[in-house]
């Protein structure tokens, strides 16, 4: 049972020979578990809580500086590689301390260790390397970097067809929508409607039938009834007609009395006219409804309030169809 074991590599070539279980296997595992090779839970010890393994590696600073760059790691000319794995079989992986993904693990430590042995070389199985390889072999690297670049070109086109294409499938859809909408929207001549005209007009025609009666009914006070209004007053003009022989004190009273009397001959005119203009109209009562429903189910519809606004709402909808098109 080993406890705790350190070995020292040399730059480039190291090679480890030795009779069977002699601890090869337990080098290379510790090396594979810092190349980011899965892990799992025998290798920790039994009554300890896991299992640590850390690789001190000398950099280039020229070569490795990028890969620290691209991953958003600090740079040390001597970084350390760790991993744990816990009892539960889950592990950690650390490059200097800051926690990494086995991906960048592996991609970190394919640069830096190779191992071949009898069963298991790591760059030989990578796909990438192999066409490396090829390439190399081929003496294609020049037009595999054109073809790269190409192939990246030709795939930011690609996506930029497909954001277009479905850019325009969305557009024809908010197109049908929006000319839904105008067409509502201008089934109403807003722009000749005047609500408070309309409300006004509504009102008269839903009490058409009241407001004619109560006209006949003070139209009838006026000038007949068991008391008509002006026979009164005019039977009160000429008792006081009467006495001015005597008093022309109460010519002042007379003349207001007669002045009254003018007014209300006026008033029961107006009256008598009016109650004949009063009209009972169902069909227009019924147009006026229908335009009241329209005119609110457009307000709740489109979340506003009066015709202003109907207006406002159409204009800007017919912009944003012309923007569209």
């Amino acid at each position: 049972m080993i406890d705790h074991l350190e070995i020292d590599f040399q730059n480039g070539l190291n090679i480890i020979t030795g009779e069977t279980g002699s601890g090869k296997s337990i080098i290379l595992g510790a090396l594979g578990l810092i190349l980011g090779e899965r892990a799992e839970k025998r290798v920790v010890m039994g009554g300890e809580t896991k299992c640590i393994v850390e690789g001190s590696f000398l950099l280039d600073e020229s070569k490795r500086k990028p890969v620290f760059q691209s991953n958003d790691l600090d740079f040390d000319a001597q970084s350390i590689l760790r991993r744990e794995v816990l009892e539960s079989g889950k592990s950690r992986a650390f490059i200097n301390d800051t926690p990494v993904n086995l991906k960048v693990l592996r991609e970190f430590a394919l640069e830096l260790v190779d191992i071949h042995s009898q069963h298991q070389t790591i760059q030989l199985n990578s796909p990438q390397f192999q066409l490396d390889v090829v390439d190399a072999f081929a003496g294609a690297q020049t037009r595999k970097t054109k073809y790269s670049e190409l192939f990246q070109e030709y795939t930011t086109v690609k996506k930029r067809l497909t954001s277009s294409e479905e850019k325009l499938v969305n557009e024809r859809r908010e197109i049908d929508f929006v000319n839904f909408q105008l067409g509502e929207l201008k089934e109403v001549d807003l722009d000749k409607i005047d609500e408070s005209e309309i409300e006004e007009e509504f009102k008269v025609l839903s009490n058409s039938e009241e407001i004619a009666t109560k006209l006949h009914g003070a139209l009838h006070l006026f000038g007949e009834g068991d008391t008509p209004i002006l026979s009164g007053l005019k039977q009160a003009s000429d008792l006081l007609a009467d006495i001015l022989e005597y008093a022309a004190s109460y010519k002042d009273l007379y003349d207001r009395v007669k002045s009254a009397i003018i007014e209300l001959e006026d008033v029961e005119g107006e009256l008598s006219s009016s109650a004949e203009k009063v009209e009972i109209n169902p069909d227009r009562l019924s147009q006026l409804e229908e335009l009241k429903s329209s005119i609110f189910r457009l307000e709740q519809k489109h979340m506003v309030s009066g015709v202003d606004q109907l207006v406002k709402k159409r204009e800007e909808l017919a912009q944003r169809l012309s923007g569209t098109e």
